[in-house]
């Protein structure tokens, strides 16, 4: 660890008895604080590498000789925030003007509460944003998905199709619930089903290798209308559930009901690979793309 002393002159007017000071540089604001050389290593073990503000200490401590303690790492940590304000910005903007936007949201602890990171992401950025609300009211306060044109690719939640922007859905859990379905409960149109996505996905890859932007449009009606058919056999397999006379409230539904819903709820969101190939059959997350 290198200790570095700012010394600065000061010196009064013979005639006027003002006093005048050097400068200090502009990053030295306390008679004693630790460096950016210190401070980015503490915030990259909290932040990058997310580990407790009293470990990061430790860490800083056994391995550095710095002893720092949490309320100087908080101050870092929001001195390093104020800093990249800008940066934040043109990342939020950036995503804006994308043909085809990634999104996400999964559950964190922030003090023992229940809160959700909020993950927007095109293939060569990402944006993270804690907030305690999931739905409409985090995308708002986020403000990337407001006014967004192109294609977002998320997971389904309602919240999302709330934007007038055109969706996608990332089927990245279909095939493990079709799985399910087809090996654990032994229904043949689940298997069916999976075979037929993933056909329609290689196919996509194939036409994507070649470069095109498109696939032909009876290829696409085609898959369609295979998929169209298994749904409506599938349907007649699953009547839905009926309450007994008398009861109120909604009836709990069996797994393949749920799926069978979803599907035709979704089904052009869901099948949406295939009229556009800048969309994938599933959806970039935290930097990495997802794979069967």
């Amino acid at each position: 660890m290198l200790v570095r002393e700012h010394q600065a002159e000061s010196k009064c007017c013979p005639h006027c008895q003002q006093r005048t000071s050097a400068p200090f540089p502009a990053d030295v604001r306390a008679p004693v604080q630790y460096g950016a050389s210190i401070g980015a290593r503490a915030v990259y073990l909290s932040q990058q590498q997310l580990l407790p503000f009293a470990r990061v200490c430790e860490v800083m401590e056994d391995l550095l000789g710095v002893a720092l303690n949490e309320g100087s790492l908080h101050e870092v940590i929001a001195r390093c925030q104020q800093n990249l304000g800008e940066v934040e910005q043109q990342i939020k903007q950036a995503p804006k003007q994308a043909e085809v936007l990634h999104q996400d949201e999964t559950g964190v602890y922030v003090c023992g509460k229940r809160h959700w990171m909020h993950v927007t992401a095109t293939a060569r950025l990402t944006h993270y944003q804690v907030h305690a609300n999931r739905g409409h009211e985090a995308l708002e306060a986020i403000g990337i998905l407001p006014g967004f044109t192109g294609i977002s690719v998320h997971n389904g939640f309602g919240s999302y199709f709330l934007y007038a922007c055109e969706h996608a859905i990332c089927n990245v859990h279909l095939p493990w619930e079709l799985t399910y379905l087809s090996e654990e409960q032994g229904w043949w149109w689940a298997a069916r089903l999976k075979a037929l996505l993933l056909d329609s996905k290689e196919a996509t890859e194939q036409a994507r290798a070649q470069g095109k932007r498109w696939l032909d449009p009876l290829e696409v009606a085609d898959w369609e209308t295979r998929f169209l058919e298994l749904l409506t056999q599938e349907d007649r397999a699953h009547p839905r559930a009926q309450a007994p006379p008398g009861q109120r409230g909604r009836v709990k539904q069996s797994a393949a009901r749920n799926l069978l819903d979803r599907l035709a709820k979704h089904q052009s969101a869901i099948l949406a690979f295939l009229e556009d190939l800048r969309v994938p059959l599933i959806t970039i997350r935290r930097k990495e793309i997802c794979a069967w």
